[in-house]
């Protein structure tokens, strides 16, 4: 209980001052607004994050600052994401890439096989086709081309059996 009265009182008190009180020693925005970010997350409230800040400033603009803290990650975040999406685009393409020799035998080559041969070879072109089937799965899902159980479509597709 204690614990919990110390949380709630967190909200009303101040952080501590960085004892600068020049105006020659003002953070730039970039590093007050990162500063207004870090005391927010720590729970206090705009308007003690304003007092705190060198020089002080309203709730409202520490409301500002840290508004704008929050979107810049979130951009930074989206930025990071799609890159890791491209990058894993990339990837599985260079596999169904690899994969394009062992499901496509050249007839040159499966004509002069053997019976076992030929039979390895269409054993070996069924799994390659598996495994790509899996990677473009995988991207038409990376891609968001399925639907979600959370998105209830309540009009048939265009291209649906049922016109």
């Amino acid at each position: 209980m204690a614990s919990a009265k110390a949380d709630k009182n967190k909200t009303s008190a101040k952080p501590p001052k960085t004892g600068k009180s020049n105006i020659s020693t003002q953070l730039p925005d970039l590093e007050r607004r990162n500063e207004a970010l870090e005391w927010r997350l720590r729970g206090y409230s705009f308007k003690a994050i304003g007092e705190a800040l060198d020089p002080p400033c309203s709730a409202q603009r520490a409301y500002e600052l840290v508004a704008d803290g929050l979107a810049v990650a979130k951009a930074e975040h989206t930025e990071k994401a799609s890159e890791v999406l491209q990058f894993e685009i990339k990837r599985i393409d260079r596999m169904i890439a690899g994969l394009q020799g062992r499901i496509f035998v050249p007839d040159v080559v499966y004509e002069k096989a053997s019976e076992e041969q030929k039979a390895e070879f269409d054993k070996m072109s069924l799994k390659a086709m598996e495994m790509a089937d899996r990677f473009l799965d995988r991207k038409a899902r990376l891609l968001g081309f399925y639907r979600t159980d959370d998105s209830k479509v309540k009009e048939p597709l265009p291209w649906s059996d049922t016109d």
